[in-house]
């Protein structure tokens, strides 16, 4: 019997002085738009020392990474540029990171590339090769085997189509998950030691969790669940998986031309463990929880939420406990 997790019908009724503009990369991100400074801090992520936490934010107009101490403190502006930065992923040298980015596009928001980042000197190198429209987006890195495991579409939206794709970063080389590309698999993540790539995929109307090796030779369930996964995160110890799962709800948008309710969803983090054992809701928040992360020891998840109105990062230890809202932006006056 598989575990399904329950999931509650929830009906959410905003009214908000300012539309909010929902932008679903895949269903991993929400932005809160506003006349003067949209505060929405997305994707936090550890360094592997554990002392740092890295996120993006869109506080000062474009999509620009920021690091902070793991009690939010220390909040720190690492880049200044033209263009957006999007999901970091640290390395084991702590001065490079990986992320997605729109630079050598045609537009804003008009496409997007994997690079690393050298922190100290800014210098970019560019990792995959998308042209046009198309995006690779949304890494999962497993640092201790240059691996990444990222999803490329050829547009940018919620519900497009996806494929996960691979990027062996020593190698220098980039290919297409070779497991049936008729399972139209999406949402990927891999282990920290690069063997085993997790990925949610939904067959014959039913939405599941499942697992298998890099060279996709031997795919096991490990969740049937209720709803879309999006953002599924391996914790570095191998032992966890935390991934957010999406439900549609009713949200009350009050628009300038007073129009009717918009559907949306609500997202929540859930935990479970990598041999399918067990799976727990970690939020109740009845808001847009994604995005989760891992401390390097493996006790502490972070997330952003949009509970407070803006989304912000929060963090919460595994059983439950400590829930802190890291960044604040949402109560800024």
């Amino acid at each position: 019997m598989k575990n399904r997790p329950n999931l509650a019908n929830s009906f959410t009724r905003l009214s908000l002085a300012v539309a909010l503009t929902f932008t679903a990369t895949f269903g991993a991100e929400v932005q809160a738009q506003s006349d003067t400074v949209n505060w929405t801090d997305v994707a936090p992520t550890w360094s592997v020392d554990g002392q740092t936490v890295y996120f993006y934010s869109y506080r000062d107009g474009n999509a620009e990474l920021y690091r902070m101490d793991p009690d939010g403190g220390n909040q720190t502006r690492l880049t200044h540029t033209e263009y957006h930065e999007w999901w970091m992923q640290p390395m084991k040298d702590s001065n490079r990171v990986l992320l997605a980015s729109d630079k050598d596009s045609a537009e804003s928001f008009g496409g997007s590339n994997l690079y690393i980042l050298d922190l100290e000197s800014g210098a970019l190198e560019r990792i995959t090769n998308e042209t046009g429209n198309w995006w690779a987006s949304f890494p999962r890195l497993a640092r201790d085997a240059d691996v990444v495991v990222y999803v490329r579409s050829e547009t940018f939206g919620l519900n497009v189509p996806v494929e996960i794709w691979v990027a062996e970063l020593t190698k220098g080389i980039q290919y297409q998950f070779r497991d049936n590309p008729d399972h139209q698999n999406y949402a990927a993540g891999i282990s920290n030691d690069g063997q085993s790539v997790f990925y949610a995929s939904k067959r014959d109307g039913k939405s599941g969790v499942y697992i298998n090796n890099l060279l996709a030779t031997d795919e096991r369930q490990l969740y049937e669940v209720d709803g879309r996964v999006d953002s599924i995160s391996a914790s570095p110890d191998g032992q966890w998986l935390a991934f957010s799962i999406r439900a549609a709800i009713n949200v009350m948008v009050r628009t300038e031309d007073g129009g009717p309710d918009q559907q949306s969803a609500q997202r929540e983090i859930y935990i479970a463990r990598t041999d399918g054992s067990a799976v727990r809701r970690l939020t109740a928040s009845a808001s847009m929880n994604m995005d989760p992360s891992w401390s390097p020891d493996s006790q502490t998840v972070t997330f952003g939420s949009t509970r407070l109105g803006f989304m912000d990062v929060f963090s919460i230890n595994i059983d439950g406990t400590n829930e802190r809202n890291l960044t604040r932006t949402s109560i800024r006056p």
